[in-house]
């Protein structure tokens, strides 16, 4: 399973190899080796190399760079932004910092944009439409210290959330995927969060431990119920238009949704 259709994506520091091969056997879909907020200030250079040593030796991974107007960035830049099939996340993004990264990078790579500031909010369709760019991330941390909430405010942040969702549809990308549960020990909060996140149209979730994994991935997967609705409904749905399936209407909204599911299951069962 790739970073674009990850259910769960786990940071790693970038200055703890140590660390990157527990992460990538953690079961996560996807793991972020982070360069930014993972990272002290004096250690940015020892872990840019130490991830370049991790990615040159075929370990995978998206990197995490530091933002635009940061002194690291331009290095992070240099080291990653030409590698083949590169992966980058580009933290604080706005419209204008991703266009400027998406320009660096190769047409093989991907770029996904963390939105987690008001204007990047408010920016969301254009930062999703930009070319190379094939998922965004919601920063609540950030978000929320920047219009003054906490983190873990999940109404005051509920319609930034949405609108993510609906930009990335709008913009015809992979669902986003959630941020982060800081409380790593509270399993109720994660499975509450990845219930209504997924409710709102997440594919995945972002975490900061390794435990947290299994759950990300079981909420973020379909339900039994869901892939026997779908394959019963792609099973006898007709392709004359709307028709009744067990007494339910069916027309190609509810076909889409149903592939979709059916898609994602086989993935799943497929383990790529």
């Amino acid at each position: 399973m790739s970073a674009v259709t990850a259910r769960s994506m786990l940071f790693v520091p970038g200055a703890r190899p140590d660390r990157f091969e527990k992460a990538s056997a953690s079961g996560a879909d996807e793991i972020v080796l982070d360069l930014e907020d993972g990272v002290a200030e004096e250690d940015k250079e020892t872990a840019r190399q130490r991830v370049a040593d991790w990615k040159a030796a075929g370990g995978r991974g998206v990197v995490r760079i530091n933002p635009p107007g940061t002194d690291a960035y331009a290095d992070d830049i240099a080291a990653f932004a030409e590698a083949i099939g590169a992966g980058i996340m580009l933290p604080k993004a706005t419209a204008r910092s991703t266009a400027v990264v998406a320009r660096c990078l190769r047409p093989d790579s991907f770029l996904l944009p963390i939105i987690e500031s008001a204007q990047g909010v408010f920016e969301a369709v254009d930062i999703c439409s930009t070319r190379g760019v094939k998922r965004a991330a919601f920063g609540n941390g950030d978000l929320a210290a920047d219009v003054g909430l906490s983190h873990d405010n999940w109404p005051g942040l509920q319609w930034a959330r949405s609108t993510l969702v609906f930009a990335s549809a709008a913009a015809g990308i992979a669902a986003p995927i959630d941020g982060v549960v800081t409380k790593v020990q509270d399993e109720s909060l994660l499975a509450e969060e990845c219930r209504s996140g997924r409710a709102l149209g997440f594919g995945g979730k972002l975490s900061i431990h390794p435990t947290q994994v299994p759950a990300i991935n079981t909420h973020y997967s379909p339900t039994a119920a869901e892939v026997e609705w779908a394959r019963r409904l792609l099973a006898q749905a007709t392709d004359a238009g709307a028709s009744a399936v067990d007494g339910e209407m069916v027309d190609e909204a509810l076909l889409r949704r149903a592939r979709h599911i059916a898609t994602l299951q086989v993935s799943l069962e497929g383990g790529e």
